[in-house]
């Protein structure tokens, strides 16, 4: 397979926002089990089957070919088309699976930071098409919210092969919008979240600040009496008398105070 001279650029290790999940088994609807991984940003769903056994052999197949598709290429760069492919078919092979029971389909997450979270596309059964989305949308971002929208509005409308079908311009427009919105209104309600604590602690604060002058207003007011009581106990033992009492005076003293 040869690969795609836009979805396998290679890109800069600082630019790669790498996703190596081991994936797992999920269930997508009533009975129905599905296989998925996602590594380098690029998701891969397995068919969908109601036997567990045959769940867990499609998701040891995208496991391992993550594995060889990882393994085989330079530590910083994007894996490129045609070592994914070539993984895929070692993979299946290894497992005897064959790849119209795999049935693999492919979409891409890419971030858009605080435009709306993870952008995730529409799914292709078409690896070198996800590819190209995959660089397309990481292009975008780099040149601003504008440019974003209109490049995730394209992919979204874009025929792909499978059973994913492409949205109108409309639909996309609404897309895109609603998933501005429900970003904005998680964004919105996590700051009101953060601003509730952060109120929260302070009011705790003050309040167990409250306590711990009260106390010590408590404490000071005890150590006065205690020391009050000390002091009137070292006056009454200097003077051998309990309490503080008048020195008596002498019969002279008390004759002429008489008299005048």
């Amino acid at each position: 397979v040869q690969a795609s001279s836009v979805g396998s650029r290679p890109v800069k290790a600082s630019a790669i926002r790498t996703s190596r999940s081991r994936g797992c088994v999920r269930r997508v609807r009533l009975g129905a089990l599905q296989a998925t991984i996602c590594f380098q940003r690029l998701l891969v769903r397995s068919a969908t089957t109601r036997c567990r056994l045959q769940a867990g052999r499609f998701h040891a197949v995208l496991l391992r070919s993550y594995e060889l598709a990882t393994g085989v290429c330079q530590s910083g760069e994007e894996v490129e088309e045609d070592q994914i492919a070539w993984a895929m078919e070692v993979a299946l092979a290894e497992f005897g699976v064959d790849a119209s029971e795999l049935r693999p389909t492919y979409a891409v997450v890419v971030s858009s930071g605080c435009l709306a979270g993870a952008i995730e596309s529409p799914t292709t059964s078409s690896l070198t098409q996800a590819l190209a989305w995959r660089w397309r949308l990481h292009a975008a971002r780099e040149h601003g919210r504008a440019e974003l929208q209109k490049a995730w509005m394209e992919v979204l409308g874009e025929p792909r092969p499978g059973h994913s079908r492409p949205l109108s311009m409309q639909r996309a427009l609404v897309r895109v919008h609603g998933a501005l919105q429900r970003h904005s209104a998680r964004r919105h309600a996590t700051t009101r979240k953060a601003q509730a604590r952060r109120q929260q602690q302070a009011e705790h604060a003050a309040t167990l600040e409250l306590h711990r002058c009260a106390a010590a207003d408590a404490r000071l007011k005890v150590l006065v009496v205690e020391a009050g009581k000390r002091w009137e106990g070292m006056l009454s033992r200097a003077f051998g008398v309990k309490g503080l009492k008048r020195p008596r005076l002498s019969s002279r003293q008390s004759r002429q105070r008489h008299c005048s």
